[in-house]
């Protein structure tokens, strides 16, 4: 079985960490490329994409997203109709495809 929570490269937990809360449980965390990461906890999906200065955390209430797909990249709609889009290396597609499936399950 793959796990689903993967160590983030430092300046993406560091910033995760920042971010998070004390009382969320984190539901799976994937580095998915050198430049993106997403962490799923039982309130917020966490987007992190590396920045030519830093590291950008977009946290997304699950209630708020409308849906989830998977081409290639992992493709997140909000019901305010902003797009993100994380970029998945090879090696990473069936985790990233199995993240989605478990992302699609929280979302009520």
């Amino acid at each position: 079985m793959l796990s689903m929570l993967e160590k983030l490269d430092p300046p993406f937990y560091k910033k995760f960490k920042q971010a998070v809360n004390f009382n969320e449980i984190t539901v799976f965390s994937l580095q998915l490329s050198p430049k993106t990461a997403i962490v799923l906890t039982n309130v917020y999906a966490y987007a992190l994409k590396k920045r030519l200065i830093g590291i950008n955390l977009t946290r997304i209430s699950l209630k708020a997203i409308k849906s989830v797909s998977f081409n290639g990249a992992v493709e997140i709609k909000t019901v305010l109709d902003e797009n993100i889009s994380l970029t998945v290396q090879r090696s990473k597609r069936d985790l990233a495809r199995k993240a989605v499936e478990k992302l699609r399950s929280k979302l009520t």
